[in-house]
């Protein structure tokens, strides 16, 4: 039984993130990527929503596991790492792929949509506990 909740709860938890990664990966190794027009630069804002939701994924894995309390502790300094390490090694990564290549600002824009996510979770936290009913502060 116990086999089975560590499966679900990897399966809930954990896979998502590492999908994503998966997902991240495969788009890093094709020669062109489809691209959406936007009025600012398309792909540092795709970078940054990208690596946006890895950190919250990833975030969300560490918080939700039961086996390294420290992890669990500092979920989200350690999803802001992953991502920024991830985001280092994707753009490694994209010097072996024919017509891509290393790009200093798309690790800045990753940076940035894990920085986003850290504000995000600090201002939902924030102002979660500010409208808490009195009695349960």
């Amino acid at each position: 039984r116990s086999g089975e909740f560590a499966l679900k709860s990897f399966l809930k938890y954990q896979f998502p993130a590492l999908s994503w990664a998966g997902l991240i990966f495969f788009l890093s190794s094709l020669e062109k990527i489809p691209t959406f027009k936007f009025f600012l630069s398309p792909d540092k804002l795709g970078h940054s929503f990208v690596f946006l939701i890895l950190t919250f994924l990833t975030w969300r894995a560490f918080k939700y596991q039961n086996s390294v309390q420290w992890l669990k502790d500092h979920a989200i300094l350690f999803a802001f790492c992953v991502a920024v390490a991830y985001g280092l090694s994707d753009e490694f990564h994209q010097r072996f792929v024919p017509g891509r290549l290393f790009d200093l600002y798309d690790i800045l824009a990753d940076a940035f949509g894990a920085t986003l996510f850290i504000a995000v979770h600090w201002l939902f936290k924030k102002y979660s506990k500010a409208h808490q009913p009195a009695d349960s502060k």
